[in-house]
């Protein structure tokens, strides 16, 4: 979990691209220490802080070190009119109010960059205020370790974080046929690079963008197994939705058997019948069956698998078992020769027994530069080369959260949108070059802002509605809550809730 936490913050944006290069530099190399192979562990320099919010409170802010201890540790109390304006609307113009920070290095008296406290906290901005492009917003934040091998002849160049990852389906991460733009082809994991001026995005072993630890294990696997003879593994991928689950399943089924697979919801499989009905559809199987049948072989991709009826769970079961058989209306039913890769966003609705028979794979969420790839790949096909710029891809994915469906299908009315815009003014049918030539970061922002409501950092009205009623009520009933929002799913906004 630490180093997801810390190569996520090793990803994400610092500003502008000289900025990022210049924090990864000072990111990578201590994470390629702290977690790397080598039997010298780095030295590490690690300190604390708990920030203290005292509501409706009017004494000064102070900080208070805790000393004796092997970890320093500062506590530090702020007001509630601190921490609205650190919060408020304006908090990103304001220069923060003089408060000693922790530390020796820093004399008394620095102001705090309150930016680490209050990133990812949105708030509704007034018509005059100027737009807050989430491209542009710098958060300068020192390095949360100091490593004492620097010196020593470590590695200065930068490790790369995570390249970008894909999504289920073709509309989130996944390339149908030829590649639509050239992308960069993944680097050998010896050469260390910073992925922040690698653009296009790097795409991995299964030609997609992201995931790149599991599709290069899937794609040895494949390989493996195709080139010897082998079962190829039943797999369990579990993940939050649209981090490329059946993209997954489709670039195996077609590494495999060169063929589509076969796919099923699992909120959708009542009856076991429905397995064996698709199979007969796909001459899997004969039409009438009797006694035992060996299905042909392919592969069945089942997504949200916690979700199927107990009846097909037991005929699951028994078809990835070591017998491989599982009967159905009085007929034996042979998988020997089926890949079973089974998904799922809730494994704790998962019995023991379907979390252990497959091989469970975990598929994490993206980066912001992961997300932003993704968004790239689909400007290409909606506007051809060169798609939209990084900024721009950066933009939109931090104004859809970095979620992976909403990143993806907002370009179908953000592109319209500027189509009509460049339409007018040129008072003929632009071309896709004209359209994705307005489209700048700064451009998308406004557009993000005054047609949707969204800041830059994701949150709508209906968010902004959520985050205000909590500071003046406190907790409240999710009843209240829908009412003051006047929403009927929970602050559904456009984002995640």
């Amino acid at each position: 979990m630490l180093k997801e936490v810390l190569v996520r913050a090793a990803s994400n944006r610092w500003g502008n691209d000289r900025e990022d290069v210049a924090q990864r530099k000072i990111w990578g190399p201590w994470l390629k220490d702290l977690f790397g192979d080598s039997p010298q562990p780095p030295i590490v320099q690690v300190e604390g802080e708990i920030v203290i919010v005292k509501l409706r409170a009017t004494e000064p802010p102070r900080s208070t070190p805790l000393g004796a201890r092997q970890i320093p540790i500062t506590v530090r109390t702020i007001t509630e009119q601190l921490a609205e304006e650190l919060f408020g609307k304006d908090f990103v113009q304001k220069t923060p109010p003089e408060i000693e920070p922790r530390g020796d290095d820093c004399p008394p008296g620095t102001p705090i960059d309150p930016t680490p406290a209050v990133e990812g906290v949105g708030s509704a901005r007034t018509a005059s205020a100027p737009i807050d492009t989430a491209a542009a917003r710098v958060a300068k934040r020192p390095s949360p370790l100091a490593t004492g091998n620097r010196a020593a002849g470590g590695d200065p160049r930068p490790a790369s974080p995570k390249p970008n990852t894909s999504a289920a389906g073709p509309q989130r991460g996944e390339r149908a046929g030829q590649p639509a733009y050239q992308a960069t082809p993944a680097l050998p994991a010896s050469v260390a690079s910073d992925t922040a001026a690698i653009w296009p995005p790097q795409v991995n072993a299964l030609g997609m963008i992201g995931q790149d630890e599991i599709a290069r294990e899937l794609d040895n696997q494949a390989r493996k197994a195709k080139g010897w003879g082998e079962r190829f593994l039943d797999k369990l991928f579990v993940g939050p939705a649209g981090v490329g689950k059946t993209t997954l399943a489709r670039r195996i089924a077609e590494q495999l058997l060169g063929l589509e697979p076969i796919i099923f919801n699992g909120a959708d499989l009542r009856r076991p019948e429905m397995i064996i009905d698709r199979l007969a559809e796909l001459d899997k199987v004969p039409d009438n069956p009797s006694g035992t049948v060996r299905v042909d072989p392919c592969l069945i991709f089942i997504d949200e698998v916690h979700a199927v009826a107990s009846a097909v769970s037991t005929v699951l079961l028994s078809a990835l078992d070591e017998r491989r058989n599982t009967t159905v209306g009085n007929v034996v039913y042979d998988f020997s020769g089926i890949v079973f890769l089974l998904a799922t966003t809730d494994p704790g609705k998962l019995s023991e027994a379907f979390q252990s028979r497959p091989d469970k794979m975990i598929l994490r969420s993206y980066t912001l530069e992961e997300m932003a790839g993704i968004v790239l790949l689909h400007s290409v096909e909606k506007l051809g080369q060169p798609g939209l710029s990084r900024e721009t891809c950066l933009e939109i994915s931090a104004r859809m959260q970095c979620s992976p469906r909403p990143s993806v299908n907002i370009l179908e009315p953000l592109v319209s949108s500027f189509y009509g815009t460049a339409e007018q003014v040129l008072g003929r049918v632009p071309t896709k070059a004209e359209v994705g030539e307005r489209m700048s970061a700064a451009a998308v922002a406004n557009w993000f802002q005054e047609t949707l409501g969204v800041d830059s950092n994701g949150l709508g009205p209906d968010h902004i509605a959520y985050l205000k009623l909590l500071r003046t009520r406190g907790a409240v009933a999710e009843e209240e809550i829908r009412r003051s929002c006047r929403t009927k799913p929970l602050c559904s906004g456009t984002g995640r809730p």
